[in-house]
């Protein structure tokens, strides 16, 4: 299974558990929640670098565009724009953290 397919299927495995979520947020979910699991670890910089291989990106690519849709997020919810910024690293920086967290449940 490739993992554009993988991601695909696990958007829709998140889309249908969690219906209250956007469609963002449920892709940024599953790219995190793949990314993880071939990784094997939860660190923004190790998900983003399994991800790029598997679907064939530069690494600092599959992390701008996992930041560019937290940043949506913000601004869809009305956060304000001058803290967008570090809200956007510090909702990064939370994912890894409950990653480390649910990896040791």
């Amino acid at each position: 299974m490739s993992c554009q397919s993988a991601v695909y299927q696990w958007t829709e495995v998140v889309t249908t558990h969690m219906p209250h979520l956007s469609k963002p947020q449920a892709a940024v979910l599953a790219l995190w929640g793949v990314g993880m699991v071939l990784a094997r670890s939860c660190a923004l910089s190790t998900v983003s670098g399994f991800l790029a291989k598997g679907l064939e990106r530069k690494p600092n690519t599959v992390r701008q565009q996992l930041r560019v849709i937290v940043k949506r997020i913000l601004r869809k919810y009305g956060y304000p724009p001058d803290k967008q910024e570090k809200a956007t690293q510090t909702v990064l920086e939370q994912a890894e953290v409950l990653s480390e967290i649910w990896a040791i449940a």
